[in-house]
């Protein structure tokens, strides 16, 4: 194994060799919050500012939803994320909405349930049919049994998370020299179980959208293979024994300029 990168002897991150054989590796990070108009981050901070308002609607029994609607992106900076929660406190005071230049406000009353509680599977799901909304932040504050506050915040403008994170891998590709095979590496920082990872192998999704990128039009031919990797958990076996392993998602090229097994054997199929 070189490292290339860091050697300068080229531009993508590593060159593997075994038997004669050699494949580059260029390795990416890609951030929970890539190509997402607003970002957990200030969500976080958002939700912080809000916890006197939740509170004091939490002390009422029933489920109460506040919807806010960010005209583009969220800005980092106090003074907008504080005006953003004086208009959620006014649309609360009037149990209706309430707008300002930087957020719009709908407050909604849905009654005393029922509601699923916070370690629910469904509530996520459950939540986004009250909202009619997909893929936006969620927030919860409440009383086991007695209430539940729900935030959603969401942008007017639509993300652009594959288009983002498929520039990303294009990138790489190019970084690549173009005379081996080539393995792409896009570390995907948000844990997916390997139920759903299953599922996304299986149907067409975001992953497919991104490989489809990167060899649309015959480009980029190099690549072998993209593989979408998760974060290390730690894992056992009946006896004891531990170790780090991760999950992934490799959705190969079907007509690779350097056709190469060995790039398609370096991951272990994942035990039942």
């Amino acid at each position: 194994m070189e490292f290339i990168d860091y050697s300068g002897a080229g531009r993508f991150d590593l060159l593997a060799t075994q038997k004669g054989v050699e494949v580059e590796v260029e390795c990416k990070t890609t951030s929970g919050d890539t190509g997402r108009k607003i970002h957990r981050q200030e969500v976080n901070r958002l939700a912080d500012l809000l916890l006197p308002i939740t509170r004091q609607v939490a002390d009422e029994r029933g489920c109460h939803r506040i919807l806010i609607t960010i005209p583009d992106r969220l800005g980092k900076s106090t003074q907008e994320l504080s005006n953003i929660a004086s208009t959620v406190a006014v649309a609360v005071q009037q149990r209706a909405s309430a707008s300002s230049d930087l957020a719009q406000v709908e407050y909604a009353f849905d009654g005393p349930g029922p509601w699923p509680e916070p370690d629910h599977p469904d509530l996520l799901r459950f939540f986004e049919k009250r909202f009619g909304v997909q893929n936006a932040n969620l927030m919860f504050h409440g009383l086991p049994g007695f209430s539940v506050v729900a935030v959603m915040a969401r942008s007017a403008k639509a993300d652009s998370v594959v288009d983002t994170i498929s520039a990303q891998a294009k990138e790489a590709a190019d970084q690549c020299s173009g005379t081996r095979p080539a393995l792409i590496a896009l570390h995907l920082i948000d844990e997916i179980n390997r139920s759903d990872l299953q599922t996304m192998l299986k149907t067409s999704n975001g992953l497919h959208a991104i490989t489809h990128a990167v060899f649309r039009g015959g480009k980029r031919q190099h690549v072998d293979s993209i593989a979408f990797t998760l974060p290390q958990v730690t894992r056992t076996d009946g006896s004891g024994a531990k170790w780090l392993s991760g999950d992934l998602v490799m959705l190969n090229n079907p007509q690779p300029l350097f056709p190469c097994d060995g790039v398609r054997s370096i991951f272990r199929p994942a035990r039942p």
